[in-house]
C-alpha cells in the first residue's frame, strides 16, 4: 500500500469552492476512539472524475484520507489537510429501499464501505 504525506497547504477561500453531488457517511465514532467519514461524489466540478473517499481520524489526532484519485486527492486537500493519504479502491453500497427498515418511528439503514490497497 502506497503511503505519501500530504504537506499542510493553506486553503483557498470558501467563495471559490465548487459544488460536489453524492452521498455522505456522516463522522461514525468508535469506542476505540477512531472517527470514519466516507464519501461517495456522483458530481464534481468540470473537469474532475466521480470519486469516493474515506477519511479517518485516529484517537491521537492524525488525520488519513483514503481516496480513489489521484485527482481528486490534490483538490480535496487545498481545504482538507491530512497527516497522510493512501490510493485505494473504495466500494460504497447504497441502502437500497429493501436494506431500510423502521425503527422506534425512524428509517435504518446499513450502509457498507470497503477498502482495499491498489498495489
Amino acid at each position: 500500500m502506497a503511503t505519501q504525506s500530504t504537506p499542510k497547504r493553506t486553503l483557498e477561500p470558501t467563495s471559490q469552492l465548487q459544488a460536489f453531488g453524492g452521498t455522505l457517511l456522516p463522522g461514525t465514532c468508535f469506542t476505540s476512539g477512531y472517527c470514519v467519514w466516507a464519501y461517495d461524489f456522483h458530481t464534481t466540478p468540470d473537469g474532475l472524475d466521480p470519486f469516493h473517499d474515506v477519511w479517518v481520524v485516529a484517537p491521537d489526532g492524525e488525520r488519513t484520507l483514503i481516496i480513489t484519485s489521484e485527482q481528486a486527492e490534490r483538490t480535496i486537500a487545498r481545504n482538507h489537510p491530512f497527516d497522510r493519504t493512501l490510493l485505494g479502491d473504495i466500494r460504497v453500497e447504497q441502502p437500497t429501499p429493501d436494506t431500510a427498515r423502521a425503527v422506534h418511528g425512524r428509517v435504518c439503514v446499513r450502509s457498507r464501505v470497503g477498502v482495499a490497497s491498489s498495489a
